[in-house]
């Protein structure tokens, strides 16, 4: 009867172990588009796998294994989970409130752009960075505007923290208000998409071009540590990332 009553209690605690891991999953487990709101570039990583994860029953059990009968996973999984939580719920509200405007469309695009700008890759741009890039400058001065006219105004709008620096929601949602920002027409559908793609490849491509030539050379390319980061392959140095992406190109 002892064990009866222990082996009964053991599954109840098992089963409330699992209803809890299910709950904390589901908190830390976000759409690939509110994804796009959080500023950490490492968070932003760390989410997709959560979600890539979570579409996965037998990884979903695996880790709901190990958190049911190890305490110390349980401890330090509850912690982590609290934290990202706080992310989730405020990337959540982010991309609600940011309704169904056209200007998400070209979040992709935005993204890229804030990328090759933000030089020290801090995950947000100063005053520096936007004056150090001659393309984001076209797109953003005024006719008549000096470049740092065009920042200082810019940053107004921008620096809605009045923190001196430009996060990407902050530089996303200030594009909506900066025609040369918004990179993606009208179109619909795979119109629209293909748009995006377009303008994306642009603004990567303009940022690169540092002296506007019209073509990308090796020491354009090696200059660019957001363009290295997504072409180089694991192991792979700089150089040898270059080389191979150029003669694909």
């Amino acid at each position: 009867m002892l064990a009866l009553l222990v082996n009964a209690l053991l599954a109840f605690s098992a089963t409330g172990r699992r209803a809890k891991f299910d709950a904390m999953v589901a908190s830390v487990t976000l759409s690939p588009r509110a994804i796009e709101f959080i500023d950490s570039e490492k968070q932003r990583l760390l989410f997709k796998g959560v979600l890539a994860a979570s579409e996965q029953p037998m990884v979903v059990n695996a880790f709901a294994i190990v958190y049911e009968d190890l305490g110390p996973v349980r401890v330090a999984g509850d912690l982590i989970a609290k934290q990202l939580s706080k992310v989730a719920t405020s990337a959540n509200e982010r991309a609600a409130a940011s309704g169904d405007v056209a200007a998400l469309s070209a979040l992709a695009a935005s993204r890229n752009l804030f990328r090759l700008v933000d030089s020290d890759a801090s995950g947000s741009l100063d005053r520096d960075e936007l004056l150090r890039s001659p393309v984001l400058l076209d797109r953003i001065r005024a006719e008549g505007e000096s470049d740092q006219a065009a920042v200082e105004r810019f940053m107004s709008s921008a620096d809605t923290d009045d923190d001196g620096q430009v996060s990407f929601v902050e530089f996303a949602s200030a594009a909506a208000s900066e025609p040369g920002l918004q990179m993606v027409d009208d179109a619909d559908g795979a119109d629209s998409q293909a748009a995006a793609a377009l303008a994306s490849a642009r603004a990567l491509f303009d940022c690169l071009d540092s002296d506007a030539s019209g073509s990308l050379t090796r020491a354009e390319l090696l200059r660019s540590p957001s363009l290295l980061a997504l072409v180089r392959h694991d192991g792979e140095d700089d150089e040898s990332a270059v080389k191979r992406f150029m003669s694909s190109a």
